[in-house]
């Protein structure tokens, strides 16, 4: 499987094509836990690119995995994706979902995913704990909220 990201001028002529590698077996785990985390992210925003690119966050985390993967005729590992903030289409095949939700409905892993065999199920899975995960957090953390207001409103 061969991936690439193309970088586009403002009228969409690929301007370059970089192709990306598999990253070493010393960098998978953290690839991968960091693809889960994008699934999460991809899952929590209901797909919405709108949303999930506007989030600092998410976008420090895409860096993140661009950063890492090796690049053919690069010697350092990692590609641009500030360069790609305009299209979001690619953003979103590169690192979310490699179909086009809105004509498919079926779920496939991110391009970056593929190329390194993760498994799309799997994913999907683990995001899915994760955001269960965050949301049990949010209900911990305003339960706690109103166990304070109630002790406040005890003591007046």
């Amino acid at each position: 499987m061969q991936v690439q990201v193309e970088y586009k001028n403002d009228y969409g002529d690929v301007m370059e094509t970089l192709v990306l590698k598999r990253v070493p077996r010393a960098k998978l785990k953290e690839l991968l836990t960091l693809v889960e985390r994008l699934t999460a992210v991809f899952l929590i925003n209901n797909g919405s690119m709108g949303d999930i690119l506007s989030d600092d966050n998410n976008w420090n985390l895409m860096k993140q995995v661009a950063r890492i993967i090796p690049v053919v005729g690069n010697d350092k590992p990692g590609f641009d994706i500030d360069k790609l903030q305009d299209d979001y289409e690619q953003l979103c095949y590169l690192f979310f979902c490699a179909a086009n939700l809105a004509n498919d409905e079926n779920y496939k892993d991110s391009l970056i995913s593929q190329l390194h065999g993760a498994n799309a199920e799997a994913n999907v899975k683990k995001g899915f704990q994760i955001v269960e995960k965050m949301r049990e957090k949010e209900i911990e953390e305003k339960i706690e909220e109103i166990k304070e207001a109630a002790e406040v409103v005890e003591a007046a």
